[in-house]
């Protein structure tokens, strides 16, 4: 075996392999420990032992001194590869606490796994469990084939009217009408002279067909003035148009006849 002598001259062991008697249970003494927490329940002992007489002791886990640092960092050989530590190194516990002319080791309390023991008979059924969750929707199976046919039904309401259709084509050009009564000719609009009125007075004045025709409508008008037509009719038989204008003003006035004409 090999030895090395701390900083504080203590003598810490490198590498023990062993099998001793401790407490009365054997134990194993591991190669390289791993870091434990604050109490001895991590899976193995912190053992300082003399080399003088072999006699153990429990020393302290690995610490800080005057803090609670359970996974500080431990000196390198008794670290673990790949096991995260605290950065701060520890300074307590471990072997720290071994005293001149001693050794330290960690001393593993769980013995190797034995064999498998014989499989027991079967228990008892146990009662029947909760119904579980329901499961997700199966896909979709094939499409069976074609039922009969049914029985007619009622029938239904009868739907809203549709929107009106487009327009269709144009029709075939129809026949061509019976001959309608002959129209008027010789169409003309005569005009009388402009008569005069002075203020508040009144006239009559009468336009003439052209010979041969007659009166289809007439009328009185005074575009430039402001006088009352009071009469408006034909006259000589239906060959003139005769119209009575009255001056509601005081200055003077006048107007005149108009006569439609034609031949029927």
């Amino acid at each position: 075996m090999r030895f090395l002598r701390t900083t504080r001259r203590k003598l810490v062991l490198v590498g023990l392999v062993a099998v001793c008697a401790f407490g009365g249970v054997a134990v194993y003494a591991a190669f390289a420990g791993t870091n434990p927490p604050a109490t001895y329940a991590a899976g193995f002992l912190p053992i300082a032992y003399s080399s003088t007489n072999g006699s153990m002791r429990l020393v302290r886990p690995w610490g800080i001194t005057g803090d609670s640092v359970p996974n500080c960092t431990p000196p390198i050989q008794w670290r673990i590869t790949g096991t995260p530590y605290d950065p701060r190194p520890c300074n307590s516990g471990g072997s720290f606490d071994a005293n001149t002319g001693e050794f330290y080791t960690e001393v593993s309390i769980q013995g190797p796994t034995g064999p498998a023991g014989p499989i027991g008979p079967q228990g008892a059924i146990g009662p029947q469990g909760s119904i579980g969750l329901t499961g997700a929707i199966g896909p979709q199976g094939p499409i069976g084939p074609i039922g009969p046919i049914g029985p007619k039904g009622d029938t239904g309401a009868t739907g809203p009217q549709g929107a009106t259709g487009a327009t269709g084509p144009q029709g075939l050009k129809g026949a061509t009408g019976a001959t309608g009564p002959a129209g008027v000719s010789n169409y003309s609009i005569q005009a009388s002279a402009f008569d005069e009125l002075g203020g508040l007075g009144s006239s009559t004045a009468t336009a003439n067909c052209p010979a041969g025709t007659h009166v289809l409508g007439g009328g009185g008008a005074a575009p430039l003035h402001d006088v009352n037509i009071v009469d408006s009719y034909p006259s000589n038989g239906g060959t003139s148009w005769t119209a009575t204008g009255y001056n509601p003003g005081l200055g003077p006035a006048g107007f005149n006849v108009y006569a439609i004409c034609a031949s029927t």
